[in-house]
């Protein structure tokens, strides 16, 4: 009801990779929790880029599972911002389910099925990707949902 899609729409992602928050990295329980709540209630790229700022000046460099969340929500952004209900992301078989309310071009959805010999796209409204194992399926997955922008 006057609403964008985006706002309507949290997006379910399902990863094979290790995104946590370390106890070594921060070590107080109650502070690793609220920190888990800001990362999933990050809307805007400016809100992340914040976020990593300020986590970098309190507990230093950031660490490889850190850096895989913040990869992660980036993705849940953009992913949003798409009309995407979930993402698998599989190493071989990552896959993109658009909500019945995503904005998708299907010109250049078509166009890009057509383009990419590694993306199908499905009956259930499902992208599939075959990356046979010797791609990130984070960084991939991220590609094909900025070409349908």
């Amino acid at each position: 009801k006057g609403e964008k899609v985006e706002d309507e729409i949290d997006t379910e992602i399902q990863c094979h990779l290790p995104v946590y928050l370390p106890d070594d990295y921060v070590p107080d329980t109650h502070e690793r929790l609220l920190l888990y709540k800001r990362f999933s209630t990050i809307k805007k790229t400016e809100e992340l880029d914040a976020l990593r700022t300020e986590l970098q000046d309190r507990f230093g460099p950031i660490p490889p599972t850190v850096e895989n969340l913040f990869r992660l929500v980036d993705l849940k952004i953009l992913a949003r911002s798409r009309g995407v209900i979930a993402l698998r992301l599989a190493a071989e078989w990552p896959s993109i389910e658009f909500s019945d309310l995503a904005p998708v071009n299907m010109d250049r959805l078509l166009r890009l099925v057509k383009k990419d010999r590694r993306v199908t796209l499905r009956p259930d409204n499902r992208l599939v990707l075959d990356l046979g194992g010797g791609a990130d399926s984070l960084d991939e997955t991220k590609k094909i949902l900025i070409a349908l922008g």
